[in-house]
């Protein structure tokens, strides 16, 4: 996860006005990477997919810092606690088993990864939708002010 002051590439008017503590799973952005290997090829086709990001942004930004808000809050958590056998945190473009990704209602054909194996696995998709943030950030101010 990255701290940038980059514009998040997606169709959100207040986007990059939701502010979170320092720490939180939200706060921050996820970088996705340019074209290249498989894993970062399949999660920039699920974030442009999700995010709609437009045709002419895509020539334009080799690279999107996403604000990680776009992602369930508890995949994230999920995602980024370290393996107790390696402290090792998993990258969001690893693709996901297919229990977890129903835990997360990620469960589109979109999101299905592509990349050839044994078992069917999905990409973490951002698929938050907006309502989703604002009602948490009004529960956590509504949580502050008591």
């Amino acid at each position: 996860m990255t701290h940038r002051n980059s514009l998040c590439p997606c169709n959100w008017k207040e986007c990059n006005d939701y502010s979170y503590d320092p720490g939180d799973p939200w706060d921050g952005v996820f970088r996705v990477r340019p074209l290249g290997t498989q894993k970062n090829d399949e999660l920039r086709r699920v974030v442009e997919h999700h995010l709609r990001i437009s045709q002419q942004v895509r020539s334009q930004r080799p690279e999107y810092h996403v604000r990680c808000h776009h992602w369930n809050r508890k995949l994230i958590m999920e995602l980024l606690k370290p393996d107790p056998s390696n402290g090792a945190q998993k990258k969001l473009s690893s693709p996901i088993t297919a229990d977890v990704a129903k835990r997360y209602n990620i469960t589109d054909q979109i999101d299905r990864c592509r990349i050839k194996g044994n078992t069917v696995q999905y990409m973490a998709s951002p698929n938050n939708p907006e309502y989703v943030v604002k009602e948490w950030l009004q529960s956590e101010n509504s949580k502050k002010k008591c």
